[in-house]
């Protein structure tokens, strides 16, 4: 009976003692999740902002390199605006001084008409 009593005692302390185990291991099991699940949610918000920087960087880059395309087009279309302002202000030029030119001629030989009448 004692070897009966002490099977069972043992059989009663290793089941306690594997229970306890059990709980350990749960414990632990559940605390290495949860580290787990901080360290994924930390992983998830650090690379969630490089690729926020990331994206905003080669927004900035995108926005410039359009303003500057912008820009050299519109120096672009100023310079030949500017061409053919001069040219209109050439020709307008050139048609006033012949103008001009054809009306003191004009004028000057009136002058000299009347002159020789008198």
């Amino acid at each position: 009976q004692t070897t009966k009593q002490l099977t069972t005692s043992h059989a009663n302390e290793i089941q306690i003692l594997r229970s306890e185990l059990e709980a350990a291991s749960l414990s632990n099991l559940e605390r290495a999740q949860a580290d787990a699940e901080v360290q994924r949610v930390s992983e998830v918000e650090r690379t969630s902002n490089e690729l926020k920087e990331s994206h905003a960087a080669e927004l900035q880059l995108a926005v410039a390199k359009c303003q500057s395309e912008q820009l050299e087009h519109l120096a672009a279309s100023h310079i030949e605006e500017l061409a053919r302002v001069r040219s209109e202000m050439e020709v307008s030029r050139s048609e006033a001084i012949a103008q001009t030119t054809e009306q003191l001629a004009t004028s000057h030989a009136k002058e000299i008409h009347n002159l020789k009448a008198e």
